[in-house]
């Protein structure tokens, strides 16, 4: 996502001066650019808020098309929405509970013995 940014806003920068006179179409480049910049470090430095930095950043980059130079000559657009789409889709792993480690461990008569134990047996009960 950063360097989608960093495209759009190389390609389609605007001086300050020029961007207040034209107004919302000078002002693309910087915010599409500027915010997928910011989405691309915010989901650095706060993992726990990569979906939200993501989901931003693949809407800026989209955007970008449409607001600035058909999204930095698509080059900033292309970065920008794989960008994104490693953000949202990349996350830590979640560990995996062994399931085939517990069934080596415990052998099926072992578990007929447990449930057994509790049981009276016949020759007890017709005493």
């Amino acid at each position: 996502m950063i360097v989608g940014g960093w495209a759009i806003l190389k390609l389609s920068l605007v001086g300050l001066q020029l961007m207040f006179s034209a107004g919302l179409t000078g002002f693309g480049g910087w915010l599409s650019g500027g915010g997928l910049i910011l989405c691309g470090i915010a989901a650095w430095l706060a993992p726990s808020q990569r979906f939200f930095a993501g989901l931003i950043g693949l809407l800026l980059a989209v955007v970008s098309f449409v607001i600035s130079n058909l999204g930095g000559l698509f080059v900033g657009m292309f970065f920008g929405i794989v960008g994104s789409a490693m953000v949202l889709c990349w996350g830590p792993t979640k560990r995996r509970k062994r399931r085939a480690a517990e069934a080596t461990e415990s052998t099926p008569s072992d578990e007929l013995a447990d449930a057994t134990a509790g049981a009276p047996k016949p020759s007890e009960s017709s005493a």
